[in-house]
């Protein structure tokens, strides 16, 4: 009897998922069949050559089926592990984009990033001109590009201190250790509740950390009441809340750089007031913005120097 040829989507994709695993840690062994559907292909092994009946025959025929069956879904199991340990390593690597993610993947968040600062941001400050209050403070138009700052700068460390509480408390509830050397199935938990959160980032709700980043901010800008009167501001404040966020739930997460006191082609960007011969930060703009776990810099902060 003819072998039978392998399906098409196994031979292609499984030479790339194959690829792939081969560079995973050892913390997975796989097999073609476990040891239940070894033990049914050895059942349904032909018997040894002898003459057979047309009945007997039929049975040889029905058997050598079912093994055939069996391993074609032995073959398939073992595929579809495959490619899900390809898949979380891809995802840990953080080098490609899971395309279904929407507004969640990376590339559409550092585009975010940018929009935020060259739309929002230019929006809130607008309205912060037509305060008479500010304009009679002295170098008024560097305390708002400050207080704009400051805004991006408080909720990003709010939504951080936020999150590491949330992950704390699950961990606490489903019981997984601090350890570093954990279980798979403990570890196999924490990488989907860090999808989980990943995925539905920009629709989870984070109003209590939205009230806390206003509270936080006019407490500090007492000064200036009306402040929390502004239409402009207040949506500009709670796209940083939402922006931070998704970007410290990312995997690796997204941070921001704003305390580099020496200029840097690398990180930063001169404003035009600045004195360009000049490697002195006298203050950010901008934060910049890098990927944690390789340091590379996603968007350029602005600074005065």
């Amino acid at each position: 009897m003819a072998k039978d040829s392998e399906p098409d989507d196994v031979s292609e994709d499984g030479s790339d998922v194959l690829d792939t695993v081969t560079q995973l840690d050892d913390e997975t062994e796989f097999s073609a069949l476990s040891s239940s559907e070894t033990k049914q292909v050895e059942r349904v092994k032909p018997a040894q050559r002898q003459q057979l009946s047309p009945n007997g025959e039929q049975k040889e025929l029905e058997a050598t089926q079912e093994m055939v069956q069996l391993l074609r879904k032995g073959k398939k199991n073992l595929v579809d592990r495959l490619q899900v340990q390809a898949q979380r390593q891809l995802k840990k690597g953080g080098k490609f984009e899971d395309l279904s993610a929407g507004e969640c993947r990376p590339s559409a968040l550092v585009e975010r990033y940018e929009n935020l600062y060259t739309q929002t941001r230019l929006d809130a400050m607008d309205e912060l001109d037509e305060l008479e209050s500010l304009d009679k403070v002295d170098d008024s138009g560097d305390i708002k590009k400050k207080i704009l700052f400051s805004v991006l700068v408080v909720a990003y460390r709010t939504v951080q201190h936020s999150l590491t509480e949330k992950q704390t408390k699950l961990k606490k509830i489903l019981d997984i250790p601090d350890d570093d050397k954990i279980a798979a199935h403990a570890e196999e938990m924490q990488d989907r509740i860090a999808d989980y959160l990943r995925i539905t980032g920009a629709r989870l709700k984070i109003d209590s950390i939205k009230q806390d980043v206003s509270k936080q901010l006019w407490s500090t800008l007492y000064d200036f009441p009306e402040l929390q009167n502004c239409v402009k501001l207040k949506e500009y404040m709670d796209e940083c809340v939402r922006l931070s966020w998704m970007l410290a739930v990312q995997v690796p997460p997204m941070s921001i750089e704003h305390e580099a006191t020496e200029f840097s082609e690398k990180l930063h960007g001169r404003f035009m007031t600045s004195n360009m011969t000049s490697l002195e930060i006298k203050y950010h703009v901008w934060p910049a913005l890098i990927e944690s776990k390789a340091g590379v810099v996603l968007y350029r902060g602005t600074v005065v120097t």
